[in-house]
């Protein structure tokens, strides 16, 4: 009996300690339960959140990509680029005058009357003279028929129908044939058309290459049935080519002048959109802003008063050059503080000339454009990058050293590109990397305090989790 109650109190005495391993115990199984859990739920939130990713990814990219080449569709874009890409413009090396060129201005002291805008017959058939002397390869006279309405004086007539005498004409809107002639019984091949393109803003970008005064249609080909009809500066360029470099105009759809071809523009070339290409055009490479060519004034060359140097072997151009001549014309050069910075249209027509020669001659590599469709693949390509690198972390720092690499990329393509010729849209490209980076940080702080609510409400704290 005293066994037995010795070993109940035995017992008694271990159970404070059984329970407290048995209590242990218990912990121990929730505590690792609750481990478990907790284990699984990181992995079903870092799940989520991964899934999360790649569709704000793949949404901010569809819907800005939509919403950027919709807006690029309808010009929305133009303005701007037209802005970025007259940057460029001023801001590229100036060469120098073109030694092939030489410019006679002809100024207000040099008309016949106030409201004549020309010299006078025998001032001019005297000019032409004097240049003929010293051996010019080609002489183009940049003024029209209103100016000189009788061409009375019997030297002036004698002195535009030489052969290496250019005069000029104006092709009317209607059916671009020519609408006034300065010499009716010249040769058409020694008739130029003046006519200077103008953007919306009244700059001038593009140049006029060719026309045609047998058709009715506005198709642009150089073959040898059609009867073409070349700007001024352009037919200047071809004829110094052929007279010095035996360079003739290849036969074919495209104005191909030895291995160079000068491409039309399409509607969508560069930073433009929807522009209007009923005619044979190019974008102008711009050689100086006031020095593409030597000049003298006219009454120099009336008097001799010029180093014959200047004119041998040159293209001489001759028309007005002051502010009041009415031939003046704003120009990529043109800035905003400096609206009035205008060009003279003999000066535009010498910088189509100079254009021609430095390609076809120098080398210098003309305008050009990425297709339609590669425009596009970079745009969707920044949505994709900006929409990306905007997911990848959370740290301020980080997102506005990705943000800046972004758009400098995008800046960067065209700032190389421009040098060689290439003109690639900026503004477009730069505003998808923006919108999408903007969109989905956006996106990703409204899902951020969407999980953070749920946390809350179920009692599950939010430190651990990742978005």
């Amino acid at each position: 009996m005293s066994r037995l109650c010795s070993h109940d109190l035995t017992r008694l005495d271990r159970l404070p300690l059984e329970a407290a391993n048995a209590s242990t115990a218990l912990e121990g199984s929730a505590s690792q339960a609750r481990l478990n859990a907790s284990g699984q739920s990181a992995i079903l939130r870092w799940q989520m959140s991964q899934r999360a990713k790649c569709w704000t990814v793949a949404i901010a990219t569809a819907a800005t990509s939509a919403l950027i080449l919709g807006l690029r569709q309808i010009g929305v874009f133009v303005p701007a680029e037209l802005a970025v890409h007259d940057q460029l413009v001023r801001a590229q090396v100036d060469p120098g005058a073109d030694p092939r060129l030489l410019i006679v201005e002809v100024s207000e002291t040099d008309w016949r009357s106030p409201s004549a805008f020309a010299p006078s017959d025998q001032a001019i058939a005297t000019v032409i003279e004097n240049l003929q002397h010293h051996q010019p390869a080609q002489i183009g006279l940049d003024l029209l028929s209103n100016s000189l309405p009788a061409l009375s004086h019997k030297s002036l007539r004698q002195s535009l129908q030489a052969p290496n005498v250019v005069a000029i004409t104006k092709l009317s809107s209607a059916n671009r044939a020519p609408s006034t002639s300065l010499l009716t019984n010249t040769s058409s091949s020694q008739i130029s058309f003046s006519n200077i393109l103008e953007d919306p803003d009244f700059r001038v970008r593009r140049a006029l290459m060719v026309d045609f005064t047998n058709r009715n249609s506005h198709q642009s080909r150089v073959d040898n049935t059609a009867q073409p009809i070349f700007a001024l500066g352009v037919d200047l360029a071809i004829r110094y080519l052929e007279q010095y470099n035996n360079i003739e105009p290849v036969p074919g759809d495209i104005l191909q002048l030895g291995e160079v071809r000068f491409a039309p523009m399409t509607e969508t070339f560069g930073g433009y959109q929807q522009m209007e290409i009923a005619s044979y055009q190019i974008l102008m490479s711009y050689r100086s802003a006031q020095n593409v060519a030597a000049r003298i004034s006219f009454a120099d060359a009336l008097n001799r008063r010029f180093d014959p140097a200047l004119v041998k072997d040159k293209i001489v151009l001759i028309g007005p050059t002051t502010n009041s001549s009415r031939d003046l014309f704003l120009t990529p050069f043109s800035s905003r503080q400096d609206h009035q910075q205008k060009m003279p249209g003999v000066m535009l027509h010498a910088q189509v000339s100079s254009q021609i020669l430095s390609a076809v001659l120098d080398g210098k590599p003309l305008p050009w454009a990425w297709p339609d469709w590669a425009e596009v693949v970079w745009i969707m390509a920044l949505t994709g990058i900006g929409s990306v690198l905007m997911v990848l972390t959370q740290k301020g720092s980080i997102l506005i050293l990705f943000g800046v690499s972004g758009l400098s990329v995008s800046c960067l393509v065209s700032l190389l590109c421009f040098p060689a010729g290439g003109w690639v849209p900026m503004v477009a490209p730069m505003s998808a990397f923006f919108v999408a980076a903007v969109g989905v940080r956006i996106s990703k702080s409204y899902q951020r305090r969407h999980w953070e609510a749920r946390q809350e409400a179920t009692f599950i704290l939010p430190s651990d989790v990742v978005v």
